[in-house]
């Protein structure tokens, strides 16, 4: 069954540098936000106030239910998510996918299972820099976007310019999830508070078929966008190729594998970002605990 947008009391997108997890003995999902010095985490409510930029301090941001309707985590979301099983080809032209397709989550790149990056086993660890973690109640996550080009996914400090198209081909990978999706559901009568660190924002009661729409977005910022194309590795070869690495690598300050490290390499993206590939992954246990255990 696909997931019911409209009646949802919020539809949150998720973006950006982020680790999420599925807690399923606290009945929600926990996502760990990388607080990379070039990356910025922002917040906007959908209620028609200037989004918040979140201090790099800020440890908690919790989004709860009031009289919240629990998603069917025992029967049709055992894992907290909309799962149309294994992707069977990510390289697949989007325009001929159904919405059920495009939306399963699994196009969510997994950090820890081994089908979608051959890292071995990984292990979470505190990156060096401080995690602010968001923890979203009552809500079943999907694919909100893809990525509209195939990416490549290169063990690390490989260089694309070296290779020829034929062999640069062995190395592609496809698409992913550019966005995540999450449905928040409640009775009439009740809503959704958010609060940072214990401050209470205002709040956003249920509105019948007129969902609120959230963004949580770990991003770099919008001034540094040259900057940031700047001092990004580009490729351009002969005009065939015009590539640029991404983020993906960036994960690695919070994760310990035993096999090889990868990055993902893309057609340069013209977005606001100023990135190929800045997208949230996730991991199939049940804790981020690994990330904060150091306090920072």
């Amino acid at each position: 069954m696909s997931v019911d947008h409209e009646n949802a009391t919020a539809n949150l997108l998720i973006d950006g540098l982020a680790i999420c997890s599925f807690n399923a003995g606290a009945r929600r999902w926990e996502v760990g936000y990388m607080r990379h010095p070039k990356h910025q985490l922002g917040l906007d409510l959908g209620n028609g106030s200037d989004p918040l930029i979140i201090p790099r301090e800020a440890r908690v941001i919790n989004i709860e239910t009031v009289d919240g309707v629990m998603a069917d985590y025992e029967g049709e979301f055992p894992l907290g998510f909309f799962d149309g099983g294994p992707v069977p080809d990510r390289t697949r032209d989007q325009s001929g996918m159904n919405t059920d397709e495009k939306e399963n989550f699994r196009w969510t790149m997994n950090l820890d299972e081994g089908a979608d990056v051959p890292q071995g086993r990984i292990m979470l660890k505190p990156p060096p820099y401080p995690v602010t973690m968001a923890y979203i109640s009552d809500a079943v996550f999907y694919t909100a976007a893809l990525t509209p080009k195939n990416l490549f996914l290169l063990p690390l400090g490989a260089d694309p310019s070296t290779m020829s198209e034929a062999v640069l081909d062995k190395h592609l990978y496809g698409k992913e999830a550019d966005q995540i999706g999450a449905d928040v559901h409640c009775a009439a009568g009740g809503g959704i508070k958010v609060t940072i660190d214990g401050e209470e924002l205002p709040p956003l009661p249920h509105k019948p078929g007129s969902p609120w729409k959230i963004m949580l977005m770990n991003m770099r910022p919008f001034m540094m966008h040259n900057a940031a194309h700047e001092k990004m590795d580009i490729v351009e070869t002969d005009g065939i190729f015009d590539l640029e690495q991404g983020d993906f690598q960036i994960y690695y300050d919070a994760v310990n594998v035993t096999g090889e490290k990868f990055s993902l390499w893309g057609h340069r993206s013209h977005m606001f970002s100023g990135r190929t590939d800045c997208n949230p992954t996730w991991v199939g246990r049940t804790s981020l605990e690994g990330l904060i255990s150091s306090g920072k």
